[in-house]
C-alpha cells in the first residue's frame, strides 16, 4: 500500500514499478510526486527514463533538461540524453537536417559520457548498444572499442560486444570477441553458442558469395 502523502513512499513505489518494467505506472506515480515536490531531481530523472522506455522521447528530454536545470549532476544525464536524441533522430529520417541535428546532440552526449576518467565501461556498452539498436553501427563499434581498450581482459565486456556484433551482422567481429571470452573462460556456454552462430552465419555468407 502506497502512502500518497509521503514523497518517499511514492518515489520508492515508482522505482519498484520501473524495475519491474511497469513504465506507465511508474510515470503516473512520478507525476503525482512531482505535483507535490517540483524540485525532486531524481524523480524527474526517473520520470524521464520511464518516458524514454515508452518511446516518448520529447517528453523524456523535457524531464532530463529540467532535472539538469534543478541541479542534477550532468554526468547522470549524458546517456539518457543521448538515447532520447537518438530516438528522435530515428523518427526524423525524412527530415535530413533535423535528423542530423539530433544525431549530433546524441553523439555529443554519448561522447561526454564515455570520455570520463577512468573510462566508464558500462556507459560505453550502453552507448554502443543504443547506437546498434538504431542502426548506427559505425558509432556503436567505436563505443564498444573504447570499452574493450579500457578492459581488454574482461570476459563480460567481450561477451557484451560479441552479442551486439551478432545483432549487427558483424560476424567476424562477433567471433573475435567470443573467442576472447572462450580463451579466458573456456566453460562459457554463451560464448560458445555465440561463436557457433557467428561461424554459421559466416558460412552462409561464403556460400552466397560462391553460388553461381
Amino acid at each position: 500500500m502506497v502512502d500518497r502523502d509521503s514523497e518517499g513512499d511514492l518515489f520508492a513505489a515508482a522505482k519498484r514499478c520501473f524495475e519491474s518494467e511497469e513504465f506507465a505506472k511508474a510515470s503516473k506515480l512520478l507525476v503525482e510526486l512531482l505535483a507535490k515536490e517540483t524540485s525532486h531531481t531524481e524523480a524527474r530523472r526517473l520520470l524521464g527514463m520511464s518516458l524514454l522506455r515508452r518511446g516518448r522521447y520529447t517528453q523524456a528530454l523535457d524531464q532530463f533538461m529540467e532535472a539538469k536545470r534543478l541541479g542534477l549532476q550532468e554526468t547522470d544525464l549524458h546517456i539518457p540524453l543521448g538515447k532520447a536524441n537518438l530516438g528522435l533522430a530515428a523518427r526524423e529520417k525524412d527530415l535530413p537536417s533535423a535528423r542530423q541535428r539530433r544525431l549530433l546532440s546524441a553523439w555529443s552526449a554519448f561522447d561526454a559520457a564515455v570520455s570520463a576518467k577512468p573510462t566508464p565501461i558500462d556507459a560505453c556498452i550502453e552507448a554502443g548498444q543504443a547506437c546498434a539498436d538504431e542502426g548506427e553501427h559505425d558509432r556503436a563499434l567505436a563505443y564498444f572499442d573504447i570499452a574493450v581498450q579500457a578492459d581488454p581482459d574482461s570476459g563480460q565486456v567481450h561477451l557484451s560486444v560479441g552479442k551486439a556484433c551478432l545483432d549487427m551482422a558483424k560476424y567476424d567481429g562477433a567471433l573475435t570477441h567470443f573467442e576472447a571470452v572462450i580463451k579466458a573462460e573456456p566453460s562459457s556456454v554463451e560464448a560458445h553458442l555465440g561463436a557457433g552462430r557467428a561461424c554459421m552465419e559466416m558460412a552462409k555468407q561464403d556460400k552466397a558469395f560462391t553460388s553461381p
